[in-house]
């Protein structure tokens, strides 16, 4: 057994045996945050700068909408959605409850 490590459990669940073994798990998206990517040319760096912003509006206002976002930034909405999109794929924000009801949450 590593150390930390929980013992292997063995356990019978009818006519099944189960063995569970705990393994530690990195995460290596722990503790990241949007300023950890690196921007190949200047276009990336302005969608890193809109993504940051964005980012940014949500971890002061988590009620704002896509529409709020666009006429704030002065960007098309097809154009947040892209960036929410990719920040949520980057698991750094989560949209928790409906797109009319729901909050952002910062992770």
């Amino acid at each position: 057994v590593k150390e930390g490590l929980k013992a292997p459990q063995l356990s019978e669940e009818g006519l099944f045996v189960r063995l569970t073994i705990y393994r530690r798990v990195n995460d290596p998206l722990k503790n990241r945050t949007i300023k950890d990517y690196e921007p190949e040319d200047s276009k990336t760096m302005e969608i890193v700068k809109e993504k940051q912003y964005i980012y940014d509006l949500l971890s002061k206002d988590d009620d704002l909408t896509l529409k709020q976002i666009s006429i704030d930034m002065g960007i098309s909405e097809a154009s947040v959605q892209r960036r929410l999109d990719a920040l949520q794929k980057e698991k750094l924000i989560a949209r928790v409850g409906s797109k009319k009801s729901g909050k952002w949450k910062i992770i």
